[in-house]
């Protein structure tokens, strides 16, 4: 009995450093929140803009001075770039307006490596907000 209890107060305390260790991932900007090895990342799509705001896992500002966003919308694919403003929030205009079956695939330089994150901006009201479910 004595392992069982020991077992289930080490996993209890592991899962909780896992979680404190993962940072917040929910949105703060109200956009679409997905993680890299190096990043953690908020895309916001609203019409034809799009603005990423990139943080360390900690939640911390980061440097990033510039990114890629390949947006893809039924048949039209189109790669804008994200420069970062004085806000420190890297921002881009695409041609192409987002639609309910848009996908867009950020691309961002981390220690000299390039890592990816995809999102879906426009999602299914009943998947977001927890109310198809019960916990």
């Amino acid at each position: 009995m004595k392992f069982v209890a020991t077992v289930a107060m080490f996993i209890t305390t592991l899962a909780t450093q896992l979680a404190v260790a993962g940072g917040d991932h929910h949105p703060k900007y109200g956009g679409q929140v997905q993680e890299t090895s190096s990043y953690d990342l908020e895309l916001v799509a609203k019409g034809k803009e799009l603005m990423l705001h990139v943080a360390d896992h900690k939640g911390g500002k980061t440097s990033a001075k510039e990114a890629t966003a390949t947006v893809i919308t039924g048949q039209s694919k189109e790669t804008v770039r994200l420069i970062a403003g004085s806000d420190g929030v890297l921002k881009g205009v695409s041609n192409l307006a987002v639609a309910a079956d848009t996908k867009i695939i950020v691309s961002i330089l981390a220690s000299g490596k390039t890592e990816q994150a995809r999102f879906t901006p426009v999602r299914n009201a009943k998947t977001d907000d927890h109310k198809s479910h019960k916990h």
